[in-house]
């Protein structure tokens, strides 16, 4: 057992109307991840000071451990009711309603924050990252640089304003924002896989492919990385490595549809038909929900005309003309 909780527990067996011992006896709690007999403490301490806000608001802390978020936002508004000028309150508040996905309630809250401290880097950098969030992206930019006017070589500020110039068609800033970050801390495998992403847009494939090769030395796990190598491997024409590259996908995750259908359209490409089809019958057997992405929902007729391709290059003509059908009541939005 903790010395200093030790000490706690044997002032409160002497002193059990102590605040000031149940209250530090939380923190200590608290401190060692024993969040349920810190909320105790804490309780205990506000049943002989229940205007205290410091109480209020460690409770509101080991509410959010718990993921207990609603009780955790009535800490934190009885706090700020005792103390409505508090930075402290106001940016835990606010951090507890993005994770409950209440975007402008978060802002809000993230607001009241800077308008009691305009300096504090975190405040700016978590509302960026809600307003990206909300896709309302020219707002998330303009909350980045104000993190990065605090912190200029702060990562996660330069890669998050990287994402955000991204989504809006940025793709040169974006790919200078992705340098910056690297330049900061150039081991991170995400930032790498980010920036061969823009190359490979901005039709630099050998740059991109060069960035997807250092993503996957440092960390070679990750079937995205290994997919997204294939991808400019089969631009490039360079079937039989984008092929290796799928497999690589493939074998750490064998649900990765775009794997599967990427791998039976490099063997067509290679004129290797026969093994295509169960490739293709593979990909058919994991394929997402489209229910999930009805805007995308076209894409799963493709898979099947692809199939019936490879069908027909094999002769199976009668096999050919069902795969082809599926695709086309797939297409209609009758399947």
């Amino acid at each position: 057992m903790n010395q200093t909780t030790t000490v706690y527990e044997k002032i409160l067996e002497c002193r059990p109307d102590s605040y000031g011992d149940w209250y530090h006896q939380g923190n200590a709690l608290q401190d060692m991840g024993r969040y349920q007999e810190a909320l105790y403490s804490y309780e205990q301490a506000l049943e002989y000071q229940p205007e205290d806000y410091w109480a209020w608001y460690q409770r509101g802390k080991v509410l959010e451990q718990l993921g207990c978020w609603e009780d955790a936002i009535g800490s934190y508004d009885k706090a700020l009711a005792i103390r409505p000028d508090d930075y402290w309150a106001w940016y835990e508040k606010a951090c507890v309603m993005r994770s409950l996905g209440r975007y402008v309630a978060a802002l809000a809250s993230y607001d009241q924050a800077l308008a009691i401290r305009p300096d504090d880097y975190w405040s700016w950098y978590r509302r960026a990252g809600v307003l990206q969030e909300c896709e309302r992206y020219s707002e998330a930019l303009a909350s980045y640089e104000k993190a990065l006017a605090i912190r200029p070589d702060d990562y996660w500020s330069w890669y998050r304003r990287g994402e955000t110039m991204q989504e809006i068609g940025g793709y040169e800033e974006a790919l200078t924002n992705y340098d910056q970050a690297l330049a900061i801390k150039p081991n991170h495998d995400a930032c790498w896989h980010k920036r061969g992403k823009m190359l490979d847009i901005l039709g630099e494939s050998e740059a991109a492919l060069d960035c997807f090769d250092r993503a996957i030395e440092l960390n070679p796990d990750n079937d995205v990385y290994w997919y997204d190598r294939g991808i400019v491997l089969d631009d490039m024409e360079r079937f039989e490595e984008a092929a290796t590259s799928y497999e690589q996908a493939i074998d750490l995750n064998p649900d990765n549809y775009w794997a599967w259908y990427q791998l039976g359209n490099v063997l067509v490409q290679l004129g290797s038909y026969e093994d295509a089809v169960p490739i293709y019958n593979k990909a058919i057997s994991c394929q997402p929900s489209w229910d999930f992405w009805p805007q995308l929902k076209h894409l799963g007729s493709w898979i099947w005309y692809d199939l019936a391709n490879a069908q027909s290059h094999l002769g199976r003509t009668i096999e050919a003309e069902i795969s082809f059908r599926r695709g086309n009541a797939i297409e209609a939005g009758n399947l």
